[in-house]
């Protein structure tokens, strides 16, 4: 990318590389497989920007016009980071060797009393950190996330973070809420919500 603009107020500058491990495109369930690595890959806007490197391998497997799958990891020895600065917080975040994310898409299922189609279901596990909390947290999908296309966050899904000497839960309430749980010393009850 140099100075390349897909979105109007962002420009992104630098290089992903794709090595394809596998293309089937010829019947049904189609897939594609790649390594990817980044070099000096930015995105900026007027008040954001995320730089990323590192890199993670990705499945796309295509099972009709309306279903698919994701599945991205984080190969042994490898990293991938995004260095994040917005308004309201400025942090480095890198998801580390082992982790993993599978989304899968159903372009038919409707919401409950619903008439739009449309649902993502969302799983994401393994090692997590931040440069701004000095550490790492172990993220575990305990409940997928499903975000119907009509939802602007997900209605349903619960995650633990687990750290050095505690841990955290968020169970989705609704699309507009999530409660957070806090067990500060691990021992396995909750202090705060």
């Amino acid at each position: 990318y140099n100075a390349c603009s897909d979105v109007a107020g962002e420009v992104t500058n630098g290089v992903v590389t794709a090595t394809y491990t596998q293309i089937q495109l010829s019947t049904l369930p189609a897939s594609i497989g790649a390594n990817l690595t980044t070099t000096g890959l930015s995105t900026q806007s007027a008040t954001a920007s995320v730089s990323a490197s590192g890199g993670f391998s990705m499945l796309m497997r295509i099972d009709s016009a309306t279903a698919g799958t994701l599945h991205i990891a984080v190969p042994s020895g490898g990293a991938f980071a995004m260095a994040i600065t917005t308004p309201l917080y400025s942090d480095t975040v890198t998801l580390r060797a082992g982790y993993a994310l599978d989304s899968a898409y159903d372009g038919t299922a409707l919401p409950p009393g619903g008439t739009v189609p449309g649902r993502t279901t969302t799983t994401a596990s393994g090692p997590v950190a931040s440069a701004t909390a000095a550490g790492y947290v172990q993220v575990t999908t305990l409940q997928p996330f499903v975000q119907y296309d009509v939802d602007p966050y997900p209605r349903s899904g619960r995650f633990q973070a687990v750290g050095k000497t505690g841990s955290v839960q968020a169970v989705v309430q609704s699309s507009a809420q999530v409660q957070i749980d806090l067990d500060a010393d691990g021992n396995g009850s909750f202090e705060a919500s």
